[in-house]
Order: C-alpha cells, then structure tokens, then sequence
C-alpha cells in the first residue's frame, strides 16, 4: 500500500494527493442541492434543445487518441462518472457528471473505433404505468446523471437506470433499442428518492425493481463533515414495483456508493467510499454480512465476464480531500478485482494520477480492454487487462 507522496502545493502527506474533490466528487454533490417532485413538464426550450440533440446525434463528437503518457484514450467526453456495456452490442453507455453545458449528459461509446457520440433522449408524455408515482416526465435541460445500470430485456434490447440530481433527486428509466443504428433512450418513468438522499449509484434487480445508494444526507448539512466525522448518514434503498422503496438493513454505512447486484439476485455488493470497504449484503432471508477492505477508495463497480467485480477508485483518503481543496492535485488511482464468493481483492492497477488523466472511478470490461471513467477530466482511458495482479 502506497504511504506517503508529494501533493500539488510541494508538501508531504500521507497519501497521494488528488484534484479538489469539492469541485467534482464532493462539492459537486453539495451544490446539486435535492429537490422533490417539481410536478412541471419539459419547458419548451427544454423540448428544443432535446430536438437539437436529437438531430445531431448521428456524428461523433469525441474520438480515439494518445495522450503525452503513452496512454490510449478516448477524447473529448468530460466527467464519465460510470460506465456499462449495452448487452449483446460492441457499445457502452456512459454518463458524464456535471460536464460542460456543450457536452452530452449520456453517451454512446463505440468499442471497435473508440469513438463516442451523443444518445439522445425521447420524453414520453406521462410515464410507464409501473412508474405511476412519477409526478413528472423528465425536463432533459436539468437532468444530471451520476451513476448508472443496464439490465437486458431482450436481443438488442435493455433498461437503462440513472441516478439524476436535476430537478429531483431521482433514479430514471429508460428503454433502449440498439436493434438500429438511430440508439436512442426512450424515458419510461422516474421514483423520487426520500427527502434528505443524495444519490449515487443504481442496480436493477430481477423484479423490475432496483437498488440504490444514499450518498449523505442532505438534512444533515454539508457531506464533507459527515464524513470527516465517520457518520453513517448513507444508507441502500430497494425498490420494488408496487411495493415502493424500503431501507436494506446493513446499508447504512460512510459514503455509500457504488453497487451491483449478484446473477441470482441473491446478494448486492456496495462500497463504502470513506470507509475503503466493499460490502455484502443479503437481498433474501438474513445471511451474516461479509465485507473486505480496498487499500484505495472505491468507487463504482463493475461485473466481469469471468464473474469477478471490478473496482475502480481513488488512491486517497477524506483527509487527504479535503487537505487538497485548495490546490490542483491530480488523484492517484487504483483497479481492483473482488472475488464475490471469498471477498478476496486483488490489485491490477495503482497509477500515478496525472493532468491527463486522474482520479478513476470505474472501470468496465468490454473488447478486451478495460475502459476507465473519471470524475474530474476530458477522457476515458483504454488500458490492457493485467495478466497477473500487482500483489493479493
């Protein structure tokens, strides 16, 4: 485990320094501040720039690249907060957190070219009677993904589940059909999260239902002295149709944040971000709740072809954020490999964080390589996959 390092400002400290994460991971959360059901429609200039998107959707804006590292990288899409593959397709979805006001909330990444281009969003009128409660279709002019999910619901065909901070602190449907070159995401429907949630990372489950993580809680305050203070102001919501949310026992730990749901729907894992764990937790019955500990901060989670998750994080601590606020200290990173049946970790990567690229927080497994997202940058990193790990 990495001890110590030179931060942006020259001094020592324990850890390797990072971008301010008040501007990205943490600030960003604070100034989305949540709201509830708006109960207004898309505005009309909410329903032209939607229109705009739409039209020039088609040509990809960001491409292939090698960055002054050596690196190979696709440029051009900011903040990719998370990631996922389209099942049965050479494309993933990915989400940009807080990006420029030019750039796409969502993109489509192509595998083969590495080129990403725009996915553009269709509103329904009223959503999908399973998401009856919604109080309002999505306004796309405020809509502010985090975290997101895809389930397979046929060939070419999936749900796209998306944590929103936009108007209201939400976890948003969509169904996407890349049976034809023109992929779009139709909206289906929306479940508030409860008053006081901060959102950040979504998992579907076999139901029809998902999981999703409290970050903080906005009632409290601010984020960064609830997690200075190790308070266990998160938590894991499930939500079922007809049923409606519930609180999961043991969900309730430092920074929830990323999860993903095991095959047979039997367990969810989840990262407690402050904390450095990666958790367990029983979706039926009550079995004992397992964790492990990640040298680094984990962020999201990712499922692998071979059956492992895979973490993807920032070599830090909440210390070590804070102490940093003021300065430019790119974050260190780490991948790593969770053995879900022992809760063994195993390293693949620790890097150095970089102006080019720094602070990741997935990495997802498609075409051979892993794709790498981080909360705070310009692209998205395409890394081999280790044959061996750094150390168990």
């Amino acid at each position: 485990m990495r001890q110590t390092d030179r931060c942006g400002d020259g001094r020592r400290r324990t850890h390797p320094g990072l971008q301010p994460l008040l501007i990205a991971s943490l600030c960003a959360l604070a100034l989305l501040a949540p709201v509830g059901a708006s109960g207004i429609a898309p505005s009309a200039q909410a329903q032209s720039t939607l229109a705009q998107s739409t039209q020039a959707q088609t040509a990809p804006y960001a491409a292939a690249c090698v960055g002054r590292d050596g690196r190979q990288y696709v440029c051009g899409p900011h903040n990719v907060e998370d990631i996922d593959q389209l099942p049965d397709r050479p494309l993933l979805v990915a989400s940009s957190f807080n990006p420029p006001p030019s750039q796409p909330r969502l993109s489509l990444v192509d595998i083969a070219t590495r080129t990403a281009r725009s996915l553009p969003i269709d509103i329904a009128a009223r959503p999908d009677p399973i998401y009856a409660a919604c109080p309002a279709p999505l306004d796309p002019a405020k809509f502010s993904p985090h975290g997101l999910a895809l389930k397979r619901t046929g060939d070419g065909q999936s749900l796209l589940y998306v944590v929103n901070h936009g108007g209201r602190e939400s976890i948003e449907m969509f169904a996407i059909d890349a049976r034809t070159a023109d992929i779009r995401a139709r909206w289906l429907g929306c479940v508030v999260l409860p008053e006081g949630a901060s959102g950040n990372a979504v998992a579907p489950m076999d139901d029809g239902g998902f999981v999703a993580t409290k970050f903080f809680d906005t009632r409290e305050g601010p984020e960064r002295p609830q997690f200075l203070a190790r308070r266990h102001t998160s938590a894991v919501y499930r939500w079922s149709p007809g049923k409606g949310l519930s609180l999961l026992p043991g969900g309730e730990m430092v920074g929830d944040n990323g999860m993903v749901v095991s095959k047979d729907g039997a367990w969810v894992y989840v990262t407690s971000w402050v904390e450095k764990r990666v958790v367990r937790l029983p979706l039926r019955g009550s079995a004992p709740v397992l964790s492990a500990t990640v040298d680094f901060m984990p962020d999201n989670l990712r499922w692998a072809p071979d059956g492992s998750i895979l973490i993807g994080g920032q070599a830090t601590d909440i210390e070590m954020l804070i102490a940093c606020k003021h300065t430019r200290c790119p974050a260190d990173w780490g991948i790593a490999r969770l053995d879900p049946q022992t809760m063994a970790v195993s390293y693949l990567y620790w890097e150095k964080g970089t102006p080019e690229f720094a602070g990741a927080t997935v990495a997802a497994e498609a075409g051979g390589k892993l794709w790498i997202g981080t909360f705070f940058g310009d692209r998205i990193a395409v890394v081999d996959i280790p044959t061996a790990p750094l150390h168990p």
